[in-house]
């Protein structure tokens, strides 16, 4: 489970709309203004990759101590005047997660390496609250062949959302906040994602997928291609993905 994902985004909804909104709003302008597109290669065997606008954007398992990280993740929802999650905080769905992820720059405060794209893809939601294996999201929503992209303003939970994603630490920086209190560094999310805006000539699809079982583990192997627009948040438009190429493993016990 991304516990430290879910944490941040709590906290940002704390600091969004209670605190220091002049500070806020500058942060998030600063993390979309000095966002650069990058490629380290090699590439290894699992990898995403693509052309942004012209510049080929790439993050793979293993270089540059990028890690994999596939599983069930957890939607809950809390209210503004007390954000932040607890264990007790009731679920509202769960869905199946694929990403890549930069080194974790301060493990206290889960915040990731400043402006190192993490790639995810969400499966659509279940909104029960059976509490289903692995196996059951995999078989149930990856298939090979064309999937759809959720539009976030018309469709939460029935599709399929993709972002490219990168943490700033909130201005005037990480020096700043650390001698403050190490324990409470704030920090922004800039995204970009077809799910914020009109899609034209688009395409998301599973290419490839195959399960094999060596011994106890099963391992599913997924590839999908994506096509799309990219837009911030606020609507505004980033630019075009073209032949982007995600390609994961999940290995799983066969007896989970």
């Amino acid at each position: 489970m991304k516990n430290w994902k879910i944490f941040t985004l709590g906290f940002l909804g704390c600091l969004a709309c209670n605190k220091m909104p002049d500070l806020y709003e500058e942060s998030v302008k600063y993390c979309k203004d000095n966002f650069v597109i990058t490629c380290t290669e090699p590439i290894g065997m699992l990898y995403f990759t693509g052309l942004i606008n012209g510049s080929r954007l790439c993050v793979s398992e293993g270089i540059d101590d990028y890690w994999m990280q596939n599983g069930i993740a957890i939607e809950s929802v809390t209210s503004t005047q007390y954000p932040v999650l607890s264990p007790d905080t009731p679920e509202q769905s769960t869905f199946y997660t694929l990403g890549f992820y930069p080194p974790i720059f301060d493990n206290l405060n889960g915040i990731l390496t400043e402006f190192a794209p993490y790639i995810s893809i969400d499966s659509p939601h279940v909104s029960d609250t059976t509490h289903y294996t692995q196996h059951y999201y995999i078989e149930k929503f990856f298939k090979k062949g064309d999937l759809a992209l959720r539009n976030k303003f018309a469709d939460q939970y029935s599709s399929y959302n993709f972002s490219i994603s990168w943490t700033c630490v909130m201005q005037p920086g990480y020096r700043y906040y650390y001698n403050k209190n190490p324990a409470m560094i704030p920090s922004v999310i800039g995204q970009i994602s077809p799910s914020f805006g009109i899609q034209h000539n688009s395409s998301f699809r599973i290419s490839d997928f195959s399960k094999s079982i060596s011994g106890n583990w099963i391992n599913y192997d997924i590839t999908l291609q994506i096509t799309c627009d990219l837009y911030y948040k606020d609507r505004s438009y980033y630019g075009r993905l073209e032949n982007g190429i995600f390609k994961t493993r999940i290995t799983l016990p066969a007896d989970e």
